[in-house]
């Protein structure tokens, strides 16, 4: 009963914080923003280069568009990896019940985002069919599995995803920046450098981590589906901030360099969606890590993040600075909350198993 009460007032407190959070972003916006144009234009036009230099757009563009991307796609394979050796050692019976329950919540949790995100149909259906995918992969009958642990099948899973994924790189189909091609090649090493971590970090982590670590993935991505789905895009379209390169901000903008493929004109700057998630991804993550150079490591990619939005004029620096508060404070909250103190580890990396 006291558990159950502690709960309530745990997700009451969650609740009321983040709507206080959310009125806070928004109440500046609407009043405090108007007198800080000032300073965004001259923040603006310092951070905007006034020539191109070799490497610098190239460099900025893959953080810009890739950060969330590259933050996102381990996380989430380590934990399918994590929770397909699971269902593999239980017995039949729960494996095919736990089987099922994860497969619905998938297909719901792909549908919400799709619908309310506007995605593409063909892509939320193709999600919904890869998640159930690597599911039956767990509860297949024990006739068309080979005698291997469920640990080395997961494993060539993640291999397999990573060979997938620099294939579709190869191919020019994986987020490919037609005029930046420097662009391309950071998107690649970032790439490379992630899923190798993400390789040896499976390798050598054991089942206590492996448990904490779904949890506070978990908190990751409630952070992440209430910044995205309950606060920025309804923020922005209370605000209505013009971006910095829109008719309203005229004949200021005229001295601005458009970065290649970066242009947009709505009336979308405020916040920052992409600082926002960035550091929706990463706070729970940052408060669970015990040493301070993974901290450093996590916070400064989200700042980097922001400075990026600055660099090719997507985004006013406020809105940067609006999306890292929404966002931190978003995250801070989920794992203060819903027991992510409980889930740090003793050290400062993944305990590995006996023989490694």
């Amino acid at each position: 009963m006291n558990d159950a009460r502690n709960l309530f007032l745990r997700l009451a407190g969650l609740i009321a914080g983040f709507g206080g959070l959310w009125a806070a972003v928004l109440l500046f916006g609407k009043l405090v923003l108007p007198q800080l144009s000032g300073f965004d234009y001259a923040i603006s036009a310092w951070v905007n280069p006034d020539a191109y230099v070799p490497g610098v757009d190239e460099f900025f563009r893959a953080v810009t568009d890739h950060t969330n991307l590259v933050i996102a796609v381990p996380l989430i394979s380590l934990a399918v990896a994590i929770g397909l050796c699971r269902l593999m050692e239980m017995p039949a019976v729960a494996c095919l019940k736990w089987s099922a329950i994860a497969g619905a919540l998938w297909c719901l949790l792909i549908g919400v985002i799709g619908v309310l995100l506007e995605g593409d149909m063909p892509m939320v259906l193709g999600l919904c069919a890869f998640g159930v995918g690597l599911i039956l992969v767990g509860v297949a009958p024990p006739q068309l599995i080979p005698a291997l642990p469920a640990r080395r099948w997961a494993m060539a899973l993640l291999l397999t995803e990573s060979f997938i994924l620099l294939g579709l790189w190869l191919a020019g189909e994986l987020f490919w920046n037609p005029e930046l091609f420097g662009a391309n090649i950071a998107f690649l090493l970032a790439l490379i450098v992630v899923l190798g971590a993400l390789l040896r970090t499976f390798h050598r982590l054991d089942d206590a981590w492996s448990r904490r670590f779904v949890r506070v993935f978990w908190l990751v991505l409630l952070s992440s589906l209430m910044v995205s789905l309950f606060a920025t895009r309804h923020i922005k379209e209370t605000v209505a901030r013009p971006r910095p390169l829109s008719e309203a901000h005229q004949p200021w903008n005229d001295q601005l360099r458009v970065i290649p493929t970066e242009e947009l004109r709505g009336n979308s700057s405020y916040p920052s969606g992409h600082t926002a998630g960035t550091f929706a991804l990463i706070t729970p993550l940052f408060w669970w890590l015990r040493d301070r150079r993974a901290r450093t490591v996590l916070f400064g990619w989200g700042v980097l993040q922001g400075v990026s939005r600055v660099y090719t004029v997507a985004h006013f620096t406020v809105d940067c600075f609006a999306g890292a508060v929404l966002g931190f404070g978003t995250g801070s909250l989920v794992f203060f909350l819903l027991g992510g103190p409980g889930l740090r580890a003793p050290g400062s990396a993944p305990e590995t198993r006996p023989g490694n």
